[in-house]
Parts: C-alpha cells; sequence; structure tokens
C-alpha cells in the first residue's frame, strides 16, 4: 500500500526536477553575475553577421529596429572571464552608454585574448532619429548600424552631412571617376 502512495510522490519530483534542469540549460548568458546580456558567446564572423575590427579593439553593432531593439557588444580578453556589459541606457535620443565589468574576483581567469560578443536590449528610448555616438565607461567606442559602419553624423557607410564621401568640408574629395583627388 505505501508503494502505491510514494509513486505519485517520486513521480512528480521526477517532473519538477526535470523541469528545472531544462531551464537552467536553455540560458545562455555571459558568465559573470552582473551581466545584463541575454546571451555571450565566443565571437566570430559566422556568428556576428559583420567583420571582427583588425585590431583587438571594443566594437558595438547596435539593432535598433530589431524587435526588441538591441545591440551586440565585441570585447576581447579572457576567454574565461569575458568583459560584459552592466549596464545600458540612453543619454539624450542619440547617444548610448555602456558600462562593463572584467572584475571576477578571486576566480582563476585565461591569459589568452579572443573576442567575446554579448547582446543586450536596449531600453525604449522616447524620441526617434540617428544614433550619433556609443559611449562604454565614458569613452567613444566605433559602433555600426545593423552591420553597416558609420561615421559620427549616424551615417551609413561613412558619408559625411552632405551625403559625399568626403572629410565632412562640404565639398567632393574624389573626382568624375570617383577617385581620390589626393592621389
Amino acid at each position: 500500500m505505501r508503494r502505491i502512495f510514494a509513486m505519485p510522490f517520486v513521480l512528480a519530483s521526477a517532473i519538477v526536477l526535470a523541469a528545472c534542469a531544462g531551464e537552467s540549460n536553455e540560458k545562455a548568458a555571459d558568465p559573470h553575475p552582473e551581466s545584463i546580456a541575454t546571451s555571450g558567446a565566443r565571437a566570430d564572423e559566422d556568428n556576428l553577421g559583420f567583420p571582427l575590427p583588425e585590431e583587438e579593439e571594443m566594437i558595438v553593432d547596435v539593432r535598433p529596429d530589431a524587435y526588441p531593439a538591441e545591440l551586440t557588444l565585441v570585447t576581447w580578453g579572457s576567454s574565461a572571464c569575458p568583459t560584459v556589459p552592466t549596464s545600458v541606457s540612453w543619454a539624450g535620443s542619440s547617444t548610448i552608454v555602456l558600462a562593463i565589468t572584467s572584475d571576477y574576483g578571486d576566480q582563476a581567469c585565461t591569459a589568452d585574448m579572443v573576442p567575446w560578443a554579448s547582446i543586450v536590449e536596449l531600453p525604449p528610448r522616447k524620441e526617434g532619429g540617428e544614433i550619433t555616438e556609443v559611449r562604454v565607461e565614458g569613452k567613444d567606442v566605433n559602433f555600426l548600424v545593423n552591420g553597416a559602419e558609420v561615421n559620427g553624423d549616424g551615417d551609413e557607410n561613412g558619408a559625411d552631412e552632405d551625403g559625399d564621401q568626403g572629410d565632412g568640408d562640404g565639398d567632393s574629395d574624389t573626382d568624375d571617376n570617383g577617385d581620390d583627388k589626393d592621389d
């Protein structure tokens, strides 16, 4: 008689444990407990959708048209203790501000240098407009919008205010064939 009553309890316990194990395995967020990333992984061009910088520099790819809007922060450092985002906010309608950390306390970290990509959901902004600046820990960083390069005015492909590929002085820096005038 006791076996009949014990069986439902054992079955219910197994179901609860399986559900808990499934939830913990599905989330692939950054390894740091303070990270706000929805996911994080070692970065390469195949999983990023844009080329990695030639130098080991931080870069941000903003996806304002995604739902929800998000960004990918690529940092370089230890594969065991990557630098990760801890906060994101808007400074006005065109500047994204990020805080990061690479402090893992007493945890042993590897001495390798690898790119790490953290995906962060952007908070809603009150006004639309172009994104003109991304600041990480108070410093301007290079950024992309939807995988395309932008200049400091938020224009894709490096076009300045008047739409040419010039130096921002308003005149064309190419001849009629599209070649640089300085060459």
